[in-house]
């Protein structure tokens, strides 16, 4: 039997500000008190039974149960236009205007769960799971889903025949498996109807009232979203494991996707969360593991590379639909992400870009409206001459094709150097801070690419003029290769002889010098082709608006044992 019990409580507090001689103000005098508190308990109860049936017979059992709890709370007040700076947040109530708001949430997921591990004689695996979860975050007549998993495994090393014919062969097992799993990864209460209150409406020419807007529809049918996954695998050791493989395939089917499905505003509200068609994701993993050792020096090197390929399979009818993100750079777009059915997730929408009109007969025969010289040329896709929605097309993927890492590693004696480069190839990002700044115009830095703009003594081929207003959608212009090559770790240890220790009063003392985020070679003009502003789910990758980049930190440290 096994219990375990956790608790884990925060309460954050801001006090801001913002002061009237400050233009941020508007010479008012502003004070914001933010309080956001957040709470979550788990339980888990577990029971294993394992009994040795014979020489070859081997069962565990598993069941239990677990909880857990989260509430998070938020309270906020402003105060605007203050006649003196001197007490600020602290006398709210001087303010010309003061407001506030409130907000509580609570989610409860409750599992029971049970698993059987069965082996013969050391070679045959079985492995059998359930799980049932209940959230609270469904409908009421969908708040509990049913999640079966079962695998498989033959040790073929264990094999007598295998050992007299490969006998280089140290490791070799096979690996079958399928199951499903769940996800309730939306924000809480998305099944019930929500109202705005604080709607203003006339009545007559001089009469006013308080009303409530509707601002989310009822969804009795919100439910889990579900995973269901088929493995192949195989681990294989040579040489008395100096060089190891492994391999898998994974064919994965994700049905009732949990999605914001945008609606038309006339319903008084943008989108509501439902259950959503199917995706699939097939891929192969594969990784390798080389060591040696020889009079104190031990040397390890590995690599592994992964691919993975996504398709829409069902939309609930629907071919197609669009996404829209906030863009705080111009220009500002809409429509910029397609899901579309038989594609892939993450593909970004637009026009392609051709560069800049160079004459005014050369714009007027375009078709493309408000067409200047000077101004963006786009790319009459379907062939109609003329520009409009039918030339958009999908101009790149947010999803690396391919994965890759390496590792390497040192030791001699009480020395040792450890090594890890990654990469992710053939994958593109919108560059939407570039965007903003090498769109000339308002007061803003520019890029000093700026400075090329096309002028009829300098017909540049790559910046607009600066009279011309940019192109308000996205185009190609601004889709940029990710693809990168990042040494990600170097570190380097030295373990301090005891007799050396000793002089200090420390039983076992070890030096080290470590870099992370050391290197990163890319074609990608910006910071950082790892990033995403619009959050990190399939649909939402690859979008760079003035993104932090990762950061570059060298650690000197050392471990102490008395």
């Amino acid at each position: 039997m096994r219990t375990s019990l956790s608790y884990t409580s925060s309460d954050v507090l801001e006090q801001q500000y913002v002061s009237r001689k400050l233009q941020a103000s508007l010479n008012l005098g502003q004070a914001n008190i933010d309080d956001n508190t957040a709470t979550t308990w788990l339980v888990e109860n577990t029971a294993t039974l394992h009994r040795a049936l014979g020489r070859q017979h081997d069962l565990t059992l598993l069941g239990g149960f677990t909880a857990q709890q989260t509430d998070n709370g938020a309270n906020s007040a402003q105060g605007v236009g203050f006649t003196s700076d001197l007490l600020g947040y602290r006398r709210l109530n001087l303010a010309d205007q003061v407001t506030g708001s409130s907000n509580a949430t609570r989610q409860r997921v409750l599992s029971y769960l049970g698993r059987v591990n069965y082996s013969l004689a050391g070679k045959y695996l079985v492995t059998g799971t359930v799980r049932a979860d209940g959230s609270s975050k469904f409908a009421a007549n969908n708040k509990w889903a049913v999640f079966p998993s079962a695998a498989v495994a033959w040790r073929l090393s264990d094999e007598p025949f295998l050992r007299r014919l490969i006998p280089a062969v140290s490791e070799l097992k096979l690996r079958l498996s399928a199951g499903s799993t769940g996800s309730n990864a939306i924000p809480t209460y998305q099944s019930l109807a929500a109202w705005n209150v604080g709607a203003p409406y006339a009545i007559g020419p001089t009469a006013f009232f308080n009303g409530a807007t509707l601002s989310r529809i009822t969804n009795p049918n919100l439910r889990w979203e579900t995973t269901v996954q088929y493995d192949a695998g195989v681990d294989l050791g040579l040489f008395g494991n100096q060089l190891t493989v492994t391999a898998d395939a994974y064919d994965k089917t994700t049905k009732d996707l949990l999605y914001a499905k945008q609606v038309p505003y006339l319903l008084g509200f943008a989108s509501y969360v439902t259950n959503i068609g199917r995706v699939r994701n097939r891929g192969l993993e594969l990784a390798v593991d080389t060591r040696s050792a020889s009079r104190g020096l031990e040397v390890r090197l590995g690599g592994n590379v992964s691919l993975n390929r996504s398709k829409v399979l069902d939309l609930g009818g629907d071919r197609q639909f669009f996404l829209t993100g906030s863009n705080t750079s111009l220009p500002r777009w809409e429509n910029d992400v397609i899901v579309q059915v038989g594609q892939p997730l993450g593909n970004f929408y637009g026009y392609v870009w051709d560069g800049i009109f160079q004459s005014s007969a050369e714009a007027a025969a375009s078709g493309q409206a408000g067409a200047v010289v000077g101004g963006d040329k786009l790319r009459d896709v379907n062939g109609d001459r003329k520009i409009d929605s039918n030339d958009q097309t999908i101009l790149g993927n947010a999803q690396p094709r391919y994965l890759f890492g390496l590792t390497g590693s040192v030791t001699y004696d009480r020395f040792s150097l450890s090594v890890l480069v990654r990469g992710a190839l053939d994958f593109q990002v919108v560059n939407v801070s570039r965007a903003g700044m090498e769109t000339p115009g308002g007061s803003s830095n520019m890029l000093t690419s700026v400075l090329g703009y096309w002028t009829t003594t300098n017909p540049s081929n790559s910046m607009t003029a600066l009279n011309v207003s940019p192109f308000d959608g996205l185009t190609s212009r601004w889709v940029e290769d990710g693809s990168f090559v990042r040494l990600q770790n170097v570190t380097v240890q030295w373990d301090v002889p005891e007799r050396l220790g000793a002089r200090v009063g420390v039983r076992r003392l070890r030096l080290y010098l470590s870099g992370q985020n050391l290197l990163t070679a890319s074609r990608y003009s910006w910071y950082d082709p790892e990033v995403s502003s619009r959050g990190t789910s399939d649909l939402t990758l690859g979008w760079d608006d003035s993104n932090y980049p990762g950061t570059k930190t060298v650690t000197v440290g050392a471990s102490v044992g008395f």
